[in-house]
């Protein structure tokens, strides 16, 4: 996959010497561009890499390019999940070229309560973020080449915060935590029974899932979050 993508755009990325010595370390035989001289210099720099993988001939082609042509722009991906946070950068044929993850460890306080401290969460992608980032550094790439970034987090986890400076007052009650339990029996309760009371608003049941019956929890049982909505 790498070397047709690197085929499709050797006009404007690399010289075709280095392509015919990325085609060298790969073992592998495409049809490119190439000229008939490949310089010592790109042969020596190449002939280190030995049997390694093709990701860390793209990355040592990239580094050889960047004096010479644009770099290709990157796409950056924060995955904030459960357990852990990533940050990857990507090429424009969704290679990955570099990447940093982080543990983020859950708490659970009591049955049925699942918990992160927001401020790890918010720690841990900084980490992501930056790694990452130091390691595109080293092939010559800063902050401007990255296009655009995508965002995957764990929908329905919540979290209060004041809004005056942004501190958060509770920690993340995550997606699966069934703390509101009660407050979501006694919301079906007062609906008759009928959980679908509200398909019409949001189109979603009642239920310990979804974050708005977090938030009611929050409101009915920490003074601190009652305080700070008033």
């Amino acid at each position: 996959m790498f070397l047709r993508a690197a085929h499709a755009h050797a006009s404007t990325l690399c010289p075709s010497s280095v392509l015919r010595c990325v085609a060298a370390v790969c073992g592998q035989k495409v049809p490119l561009p190439l000229h008939s001289r490949t310089s010592a210099t790109t042969r020596a720099r190449f002939s280190l890499l030995g049997d390694t993988f093709a990701t860390h001939a793209r990355r040592l082609c990239v580094r050889m390019c960047s004096t010479q042509h644009a770099r290709a722009p990157l796409l950056g991906g924060l995955d904030s999940g459960t357990s852990s946070t990533r940050f990857i950068l990507f090429d424009t044929q969704l290679n990955e070229l570099y990447s940093h993850q982080k543990l983020t460890p859950v708490a659970t306080p009591h049955p049925g309560w699942v918990e992160l401290d927001p401020t790890s969460v918010m720690e841990s992608a900084d980490e992501c973020i930056r790694v990452a980032m130091e390691k595109a550094a080293e092939d010559g790439y800063t902050a401007a080449d990255v296009k655009s970034i995508g965002i995957a987090n764990q929908r329905e986890s919540c979290v209060a915060w004041r809004k005056d400076n942004g501190e958060p007052i509770t920690p993340v009650i995550l997606w699966n935590d069934v703390r509101n339990m009660d407050t979501c029996e006694n919301l079906v309760a007062k609906a008759n029974g009928d959980e679908k009371v509200f398909y019409e608003e949001c189109g979603l049941p009642i239920s310990t899932y979804f974050s708005a019956t977090k938030v009611r929890w929050m409101l009915d049982n920490l003074p601190e979050v009652a305080a700070a909505h008033e």
